[in-house]
């Protein structure tokens, strides 16, 4: 009998992960809703979001399009009633012209901006935010004074809320489709599903290594976060004969696993296409390492023999991880290998194989690679 603990299956890790893909997001299209309103109002220089609780009544991090993204903090989310915010909330087709000091709006426009108006951004049953829409600190001439007062900013500004909103429905479905599969493959095989969970977590370290070391777009260090633990999704079409097989496979048995890249890529376009997702962002990245995370660089991978940089990085990034997770996990038909093994073993991997920036900040990211591997086995690799 298996005596493991049962991991839950919807964790907070994920919905971290969640959240902050789509925090990363937000400000491609807010830099959109500029463009647009900059037609409208030409003094506008800045939109964001303040990203609230699904009441409306926390502000938990700031979104622009300039590009930032910051978490709110904890000691001062919480929104007081009759401030800029609160009205906003009161008065959800209008918006609010800010006419009195809100630290909210001191704290994510600070000297450089002004507030022109902020307007709530809904969903059918929840908030997602407060648009605020800026101006220079030095724009507050009289003409400026009048376009406010005028009804096409107004009038626009909800249309781009609106936008907003819609925008943020259409992300999250995208999360919701993933954490669908994530949870029905951990359901449906704990193996696999389990080695998501891993995976999940050493992308993030990997990631952030990545990201600081080498450059990594915070894009795509989110989106490799969220989806690269899918890469097996397609092993869900795998008949159980094979798929939950103890022992080592067999000719025949190993052509069946290998098809799981092909099953992974159909479930992919088959989510994209159901579900209006084409364009989406983050969707390439999961397409990419559902199709090439057994690539290798030297060509001798599957299921296209790709070589070297015609091998997406992202996928790249997956395929080292996918490797360590394997040799550092037991198996019926092997031992748990210990992490200074695996690491030499990738280390002798490295540029023909996997790629060599990669292992080297997985290698610089050593000792969290080893405190997640000790909090997913309860006893040391031996």
């Amino acid at each position: 009998m298996d005596a493991r603990p049962e991991r839950p299956v919807t964790d907070a890790a994920f919905e971290e992960t969640a959240e902050r893909f789509v925090a990363s997001r937000l400000p491609e299209i807010l830099a959109e809703i500029t463009t647009t309103l900059r037609s409208v109002r030409r003094g506008i220089t800045r939109c964001g979001l303040l990203v609230c609780s699904a009441d409306g009544t926390h502000v938990r991090s700031w979104s622009d399009s300039n590009g930032q993204v910051i978490e709110c903090p904890p000691a001062h989310c919480t929104i007081e009633p009759g401030s800029v915010l609160a009205r906003a909330r009161q008065e959800p087709d209008q918006g609010v012209h800010p006419s009195t000091r809100d630290r909210f709006l001191e704290w994510c426009s600070g000297d450089a901006h002004r507030t022109l108006l902020v307007l709530s951004v809904r969903g059918a049953n929840e908030y997602y935010g407060y648009l605020v829409i800026e101006t220079g600190s030095a724009d507050r001439s009289r003409k400026a004074h009048d376009a406010l007062q005028s009804a096409a900013l107004p009038a626009w500004a909800r249309l781009a809320a609106n936008a907003v909103g819609g925008a943020i429905r259409t992300i999250r479905m995208l999360v919701g489709a993933v954490r669908f599969a994530r949870d029905f493959t951990l359901m449906r095989d704990r193996e696999t599903g389990e080695h998501q969970l891993r995976l999940g977590a050493y992308l993030q370290v990997l990631a952030d290594e990545m990201r600081s070391a080498r450059d990594l777009s915070e894009g795509l260090a989110r989106e490799l976060t969220l989806f690269g633990p899918l890469h097996d999704i397609g092993k869900i079409g795998i008949a159980d004969d094979v798929l939950l097989k103890p022992g080592r496979f067999d000719e025949a048995e190993w052509i069946a696993m290998k098809r799981h890249v092909d099953k992974g890529r159909a479930l992919v376009r088959h989510m994209s296409q159901d579900l209006s997702l084409e364009g989406m962002p983050g969707l390439e990245t999961l397409a990419s390492v559902v199709a090439h995370h057994h690539e290798y660089l030297d060509g001798s991978g599957y299921p296209e023999g790709l070589r070297a940089s015609d091998i997406p990085l992202a996928s790249r990034m997956v395929t080292v991880v996918d490797i360590f997770d394997a040799l550092t996990c037991i198996r019926p038909y092997k031992r748990s290998w210990q992490i200074d093994e695996a690491f030499a073993h990738l280390e002798g991997l490295s540029g023909d194989k996997i790629d060599r920036d990669c292992f080297r900040a997985m290698h610089a990211a050593r000792t969290r690679f080893g405190e997640i591997w000790r909090s997913f086995h309860p006893h040391p690799a031996t």
